[in-house]
């Protein structure tokens, strides 16, 4: 990990100097590992911030921290998905997760690291009722991370729910 940690500190510092620098956006999506190593990096690259929340080949419903008629307005991430996309994402579960390690959410909450540089997108929440972080973008800069799996298609997951109509509107 400590390869990738340095490498994607790089990538990120790159992308706040063009921002900051030059006003040039360099956008940087970060899915499951790249979620976590953003979470490292906004915590002053401490490792400490991660924890056992294991969701493997499980899919859920996404819990907007926003009123469902406010999503697109406030997050840039989601900017441009159709409203009832959005809806559809509240109401079926349409994320797949196949991941460890994470961030409990009430672990978020009390880091300055991740509320002074994130915004705080999405929840899920594990069978044992811990609540965990899936989605947030920086505040300042193009930034998004999303802790489970667009790119997941049905032939990796032929036991879970079908969804491919949502999923494939949603990668379209």
């Amino acid at each position: 990990m400590l390869f990738r940690s340095r490498t994607a500190k790089k990538v990120i510092e790159y992308a706040k100097k063009r921002k900051d620098e030059r006003g040039i956006e360099f956008p940087i999506l970060a899915i499951c590992q790249g979620f976590e190593l953003l979470g490292i990096y906004a915590n002053n690259d401490s490792k400490d911030v991660l924890k056992d929340v294991e969701c493997v080949a499980k899919q859920r419903k996404t819990e907007w921290q926003k009123p469902l008629d406010e999503v697109r307005a406030t997050w840039r991430l989601f900017r441009d998905f159709d409203q009832d996309i959005i809806e559809k994402m509240a109401e079926e579960p349409s994320v797949i997760h196949f991941h460890k390690w994470g961030f409990p959410l009430t672990d978020y909450l009390e880091s300055k690291g991740f509320t002074e540089f994130f915004n705080l997108i999405s929840i899920n929440t594990l069978d044992n009722g811990v609540q965990f972080p899936t989605a947030f973008e920086a505040q300042r800069y193009p930034i998004y991370c999303v802790l489970y799996h667009p790119e997941r298609s049905e032939e990796h997951t032929s036991e879970l729910q079908s969804h491919s109509d949502l999923v494939c509107r949603l990668l379209l």
